[in-house]
């Protein structure tokens, strides 16, 4: 046992858990880069949204080797950069902010489901039991001397009082 966990508690195995996700997603990222699965194509609809923005951020200009219709990224890299700060990076912060939030929205329900339960309990057990319950009775056998095969029922007895059962006559 390690001095700095107390007695009684189980280790905890996140950092470890963790650092294989790490190293899995930088294997994937390897490989799709590798394959050029994560190539941008250079050229881009000029219509739309993304022809709008381009224009305007002065990232997206007409091109020689893209067809008709089609923008192309600007001539150095550091267009191609400023296009990554200024919209691809708020969109990630977006989306990491958006799923915390999902999670913390999930955490909350949790805490909230795991109170009315026990509220819940705590009120059964307040609650008087009503008089028309019907209880199960199992009924013991008496004692058998060592030695003797004893003999259980494999089901308890259950009670139950109704009108007598006709005898044929």
């Amino acid at each position: 046992m390690s001095p700095e966990r107390a007695p009684g508690r189980p280790q905890r195995r996140w950092p470890l858990v963790t650092a294989a996700l790490g190293a899995a997603l930088v294997a994937v990222v390897a490989v799709l880069g590798a394959a050029g699965a994560l190539l941008v194509h250079p050229c881009l609809p000029g219509d739309g949204l993304v022809g709008a923005v381009g224009l305007r951020l002065a990232v997206l200009g007409p091109d020689a080797e893209c067809p008709v219709g089609t923008l192309g990224f600007a001539a150095d890299g550091s267009q191609a950069a400023r296009l990554v700060v200024l919209v691809a990076l708020p969109v990630l912060v977006a989306h990491l902010a958006a799923a915390l939030a999902g999670l913390s929205v999930l955490v909350a329900a949790r805490a909230l489901w795991r109170g009315v339960r026990s509220a819940v309990r705590v009120l059964a057990r307040r609650l008087p039991v009503a008089a028309g319950v019907v209880s199960r009775v199992v009924r013991t056998l008496p004692a058998v001397p060592a030695g003797t095969p004893v003999v259980r029922p494999a089901v308890a007895v259950v009670r139950r009082r109704g009108p007598p059962a006709l005898l044929p006559v």
